[in-house]
């Protein structure tokens, strides 16, 4: 299984209590680090093996270390929903999610595809809605740490308490 410390530590040092992160810190001091740690040669095999909670944080964690390298690669950007002369442009706001971008244990990946297919089909953990973020404010907050397969219920139970 991935080694979740590295992006731990990543949250830890650039996401705070409030679930708000440093972009500007981030991107000027460790903008590779994110697809440093998914391109470790360690990383890069998938066991299917694994239980539901490991798989469980496994994909929350790919979830949102894929939304925020996407919002570093553009930052600054003012929102994940662009506007052309003040309207919103819904087709580049799906296109965000819907790009297969994300390439990972010989696959590529959207966010939707591993919010719907994996999380919510394959998964069944209705909690993934406190977890998963979108970065944006009406999202939920970004946990200021990493889900790791062991605690990942427990840490669900607390997000979903915010």
């Amino acid at each position: 299984m991935i080694d979740f410390e590295p992006w731990d530590r990543l949250l830890r040092q650039y996401v705070d209590q409030q679930g708000r992160v440093d972009y500007v810190a981030w991107k000027k001091e460790q903008p590779q680090a994110i697809a440093d740690w998914l391109a470790s040669p360690k990383n890069l095999a998938f066991k299917s093996n694994s239980n539901n909670l490991e798989q469980l944080a496994l994909w929350i964690n790919l979830y949102n270390a894929f939304t925020i390298s996407t919002i570093l690669e553009r930052y600054p950007i003012e929102s994940i929903r662009p506007r052309i002369l003040g309207i919103p442009n819904w087709i580049a706001f799906l296109w965000f999610f819907q790009r297969r971008a994300y390439y990972m244990f010989g696959e590529s990946y959207s966010l939707a595809k591993i919010e719907n297919s994996i999380l919510r089909d394959k998964l069944q953990e209705p909690r993934i809605h406190f977890a998963i973020v979108c970065a944006s404010v009406g999202c939920p907050l970004l946990r200021s740490g990493a889900y790791f397969g062991e605690q990942v219920s427990q840490q669900l139970t607390q997000v979903a308490s915010y």
